[in-house]
């Protein structure tokens, strides 16, 4: 048994024994410092002064949680003072960008997306690369581990937060990627993302389906409700977001439109959705059988027929190539009649813009700058390491 477990279960038994150690700042610091910086992550840059008037906290209590930020390296002062609002030129305090990043990568079976976020939020990296196709999964490991150590090269700051996006469901408990036939992706499903990368890197890292980080994001920029969000790429899925919840089920399977059997007792992804269906939908949109879209719309109303959505919002590859999506649109509209649908303002970035701001929230938790509970919902799965001077 350990010496750490002896002292804390001392500790736990012995009421006599201080609950908090001197070091550790009470929960009005932490709440404190986390209200300071999300002032600052707001309007970039503010006095204490100013802090104290958008907080309601008292000046002296936010002139402290400055020092404590500062001693962190959280944030920094910035070069300009504010001369307008006070008769004194007032320190002016920022997020301090170079504290270190959080990186979000949308992986596909031959290409991948990145992008790198400083603790503000600005993007300090976006990069796509293409990979030759049949990479074995040894590869697969060793581009995906190389990409992010090239990043953080180019960066120069250090890591605080990878969240990966996957073209597979992935269970929402484990964060190991779904087994199932016809995927997009299946080198992905011999692959234990947690342990490569988490090894590798020691940071904290959320890993989710790339339509559940699309649907995240379609409801974090349009503040829709009750929606279901329809990714059509080179495969179709469907992310479910109703009452304030993303839907992922209990093994990370909801919202698989492709394995919804038609009338001919075969899948969607047997019978329409194919490699085939996809290439000629991409390139020859106008050679589309008018049946295979009524087979995606009737998967689809069955869907709603279950959960009815206010809202569909079409996104991916596909719904960029206006020839098709308009012609889906009007195949839907005649199978569901009184349901809005609409295409995402974002088709193909959605995926990655949904991750990078779960891997930003993901860094600001392991600095202690953001509540574990009240981001958790943004995350999927997630392997929390709290950054060691973290409160």
């Amino acid at each position: 048994m350990s010496e750490h477990y002896l002292v804390k279960s001392f500790i736990e038994r012995n009421s006599s024994v201080p609950k908090h150690s001197a070091h550790k700042p009470s929960s009005l610091a932490v709440n404190t410092d986390r209200a300071f910086v999300a002032c600052l992550r707001e309007h970039r840059a503010l006095s204490r002064a100013a802090i104290a008037t958008q907080t309601g906290i008292s000046k002296p209590t936010v002139s402290e949680s400055a020092q404590r930020l500062l001693a962190r390296e959280l944030i920094t002062e910035c070069a300009v003072k504010d001369t307008q609002t006070s008769k004194r030129p007032a320190v002016l305090y920022e997020v301090n960008k170079d504290r270190g990043i959080s990186i979000a990568i949308v992986l596909e079976e031959n290409r991948s997306q990145l992008c790198a976020t400083d603790l503000q939020g600005n993007i300090r990296l976006l990069e796509s690369k293409a990979f030759p196709k049949g990479r074995s999964v040894a590869q697969f490991s060793d581009d995906l581990v190389e990409f992010i150590h090239s990043t953080i090269e180019q960066t120069g700051l250090s890591l605080l937060a990878i969240g990966l996006s996957i073209a597979d469901p992935v269970h929402p408990r484990t964060g190991r990627v779904v087994p199932m036939p016809h995927s997009p992706f299946p080198t992905a499903q011999h692959i234990d993302f947690i342990e490569l990368l988490t090894s590798k890197f020691q940071c904290s890292l959320t890993i989710d389906n790339d339509v559940n980080w699309a649907t995240l994001h379609e409801q974090q920029t349009t503040g829709l409700n009750n929606f279901l969000y329809v990714f059509m790429g080179r495969g179709i899925g469907c992310g479910l977001y109703f009452d304030q919840t993303l839907i992922r089920g209990h093994n990370g399977m909801a919202g698989e439109i492709g394995y919804l059997t038609l009338h001919n007792g075969q899948n969607l992804l047997e019978s329409v959705y194919t490699e085939a269906f996809y290439e000629l939908a991409k390139n020859q949109p106008e050679q589309v059988h008018q049946s295979d879209l009524a087979d995606i719309v009737k998967a689809l109303r069955s869907v709603c027929e279950i959960t009815a959505p206010q809202t569909i919002v079409l996104g991916g590859e596909l719904s960029q190539n206006e020839c098709f999506n308009q012609t889906l649109i009007t195949t839907a509209q005649a199978f569901l009649p009184n349901t809005s649908i609409k295409t995402s303002y974002s088709p193909e970035a959605a995926s990655l813009h949904g991750t990078a701001h779960a891997a930003h929230a993901l860094a600001l938790i392991s600095l202690g700058l953001l509540d574990e509970l009240s981001a958790s919902s943004l995350l999927g799965f997630y392997n929390m390491i709290q950054v060691k001077d973290a409160v």
